[in-house]
Parts: structure tokens; C-alpha cells; sequence
């Protein structure tokens, strides 16, 4: 009964963000707002929480200095503090720069141009059917997946590439970093007051060690306190993420066109579908890497049509939710094909694809390579 009436309440926050979408692009706001208060306020409590430790630590060591007690908890909230720090976004491994993709910069430059976004100064290759974006410090990333290039037409690609560097146009990373510094804070407190769990040999069920009354206690309030806190901050969070995918999907539109982005949808869905198809494929003797990622891409096309059309149908009867960061793609294409003309505008057109595959299947083959290795029966 419970379970579904957080559905209910799920479906209806989804839908108020969906109607919220629309009146901004009814109103002429095609960009992303700060977070919510709520949200910022709670997630500016939690980052904090640990700069608090800190000075409380700093405080006990100069209180009656040299009181052994002070300096033990001096040390000890100074240590807390240190543990739960928010740490900073690193730099995706493998991240290529400008001189590397001179061809693929040009293609990146072109839509950032289009869109008003900032310049990429980052790219990460990878072996998926997925791109994405984000910033590190003073660099703005974008990561593109061999599959999903493989897979997707040019145009297709376009509305990918349109999409995230829509995020970056609506500084969507930046406007979201103090919520996600927030639940990595939150994580490491709950990894801090949660108590061990342990199997039991005998029984084979998951059992929870004890430290005594008072402790479990203790542990038990604060911990449930922060579980609590971090499922609201993440459904807050969702929420605002809704919001950026829709704002983004604006921007995909801009870059490629309807047609485009509606194709992009399906291809996703289908690649999703076919998933079974891929983890039947293994390498062939001498097989280049780019060859094997070729392979697997073409799965995509490889769906029957009662598959497909069961894979539409299911994604197509999917509900709002806040569970999830992204909007269910039906809302996403009635979104999209309700965009007036006059905002969508001319779609960037782009000519040198030859160039920017030839630059890319270098490294697409090592990328192929590594995935050989790790599909190769022992």
C-alpha cells in the first residue's frame, strides 16, 4: 500500500517536472536555473559537515593545551573532518587533447559554436553505446563511445553530441556540483556510522556485527538519520536532472533536427534491446580491434521487428518516476516534437565526417583490442 502511494507521488512530481519544461519553453527559457532551494540549502549543510569537524578539531587542540583528552579529541574530529572531505572530480583516465583529434575538436567546436557552449578542451574514448560530459576544474570533458559512434549515423551522432554539450551550454555541471559533492559526503558518512555486516558460515544470512548496546544505538539513529537525508537530496536530485534532459534534448534538437533526435531515441532503445545478441559475440582469430567493436555495434540492426517493437512498446508504457536521473524516452520525444519551429531553428550542417572517422579508428582499434582480451575464453 506504501509502495504505492510513493509511486503515485513519484509519478506526479515527474509529471510537474515535464509541465515545468514546457512552460519554460513556452515562456522562451531554454536554459537551466540554479537548484532549488531546498536543495542547495540541505546540500550546502552537508559539505560542510566535515569543514565543522575540522574546526571543532582545531579548537579542541588549542583548548587547554597540553590536556591529553583535548589533544585525543582534537585529533580524532581533525581525522573525521579529513575522512569525510568532499573530494574533487579527477580527470577521466585516458582524456585526449586538442593536438591529438584536431578533426574531432573541429566537429566539437562547430556545435559548441552552434549551441553558444563553451569549447571542449578534453575527450575520453571509450568502449560504450553512450556519450557524455562533464567539467574538471578548468577543463570541460566530453566522453564519446566507440559503439555509439559505430552505430549511429552521422545526423544521429550530431543530436548525441547536440545533447551533451547542452549540458555544458546550460551549465548544468556546474549548477549541479554541490549536490553531487554533497552525496559523496554522505556516502563516506555512511559508511562511517553503518556497522560491519558479516555472513554467517552456518546460516548463509547476512548478519550485522554488534559493538554493544549504546553503540548499535548510536549507530543505528545517526545512521538511519543519514540514510534519510541521502534519499532526499538524491530525489531532489533527480529532480533537477529531469529538468536538464529535457532543456538538453532542446539543444540536440537545435544541432540535428527532430528527425535526428528522434532516430538517436530509437537507436538507444535498440541498443538496449539487443543486448543478448552482443554477449553472444566473441572475437575471431586475428580479428582487429575495430573490426570486433564494428560487430557489436552492428547488433543495433540486427533486432527482428516483433523484438523491436516489443522494446518500443515497453519503453513507451515506461511511467514518471524519480527514481532515475533521466525522464522516460516517450516524455522525452512528445517533449521534443512539441518544440515551436521558430525555436529549433536551421540544424548544423557538417561535412568532414570522413576525416573525423579516419582520426578516430586509431584509437577505437585499441579500445577494440582491450575489449578482445577481456572477452577471449580462457
Amino acid at each position: 500500500m506504501i509502495e504505492k502511494q510513493i509511486q503515485k507521488l513519484n509519478q506526479k512530481v515527474g509529471e510537474a517536472i515535464y509541465l515545468s519544461a514546457l512552460k519554460d519553453i513556452a515562456s522562451g527559457r531554454t536554459g537551466s536555473a540554479r537548484p532549488g532551494a531546498l536543495l542547495w540549502t540541505l546540500s550546502a549543510l552537508v559539505v560542510a559537515s566535515p569543514f565543522v569537524l575540522a574546526i571543532l578539531g582545531l579548537v579542541f587542540l588549542l583548548l587547554d593545551f597540553p590536556n591529553l583528552i583535548t589533544i585525543v579529541l582534537g585529533v580524532v574530529f581533525l581525522g573525521l573532518g579529513w575522512m569525510l572531505r568532499p573530494r574533487k572530480n579527477q580527470m577521466p583516465e585516458g582524456a585526449i587533447d586538442r593536438k591529438t583529434l584536431p578533426e574531432t575538436f573541429a566537429l566539437l567546436d562547430a556545435i559548441s559554436a552552434h549551441l553558444g557552449a563553451p569549447k571542449v578542451s578534453k575527450v575520453v574514448l571509450n568502449s560504450e553505446f553512450n556519450a557524455f560530459a562533464t567539467e574538471v576544474r578548468q577543463d570541460t570533458v566530453v566522453g564519446i563511445g566507440a559503439m555509439l559512434w559505430l552505430g549511429m549515423s552521422p545526423e544521429q551522432r550530431l543530436a548525441v553530441l547536440g545533447h551533451e554539450l547542452g549540458h555544458l551550454a546550460n551549465r548544468d555541471v556546474r549548477r549541479m556540483s554541490l549536490p553531487h559533492r554533497a552525496l559523496i559526503v554522505l556516502e563516506a558518512w555512511h559508511d562511517l556510522v553503518s556497522r560491519d555486516h558479516y555472513v554467517d558460515e552456518y546460516t548463509g544470512t547476512v548478519e550485522r556485527e554488534s559493538h554493544g548496546l549504546m553503540a548499535d544505538l548510536f549507530s543505528g539513529v545517526l545512521g538511519g538519520a543519514v540514510e534519510a537525508l541521502m534519499l532526499l537530496i538524491l530525489k531532489l536530485h533527480f529532480a533537477e536532472a529531469q529538468k536538464a534532459e529535457y532543456l538538453a534534448d532542446v539543444s540536440a534538437v537545435k544541432v540535428a533536427g527532430q528527425g535526428a533526435n528522434s532516430s538517436a531515441f530509437d537507436r538507444f532503445l535498440r541498443f538496449e534491446a539487443s543486448e543478448a545478441k552482443r554477449s553472444g559475440i566473441l572475437p575471431r582469430k586475428d580479428e582487429t580491434g575495430f573490426a570486433f567493436l564494428n560487430r557489436l555495434a552492428a547488433t543495433v540492426d540486427q533486432l527482428s521487428e516483433q523484438e523491436a517493437t516489443r522494446a518500443l512498446t515497453k519503453h513507451h508504457a515506461e511511467k514518471l518516476s524519480l527514481d532515475t536521473t533521466h525522464p522516460p524516452t516517450a516524455y522525452r520525444q512528445a517533449f521534443v516534437n512539441g518544440l515551436p519551429e521558430a525555436l529549433v531553428g536551421v540544424p548544423l550542417t557538417f561535412e568532414n565526417w570522413a576525416a573525423v572517422d579516419a582520426e578516430l579508428q586509431g584509437h577505437f582499434n585499441k579500445i577494440g583490442e582491450r575489449e578482445i582480451v577481456a572477452n577471449e575464453v580462457q
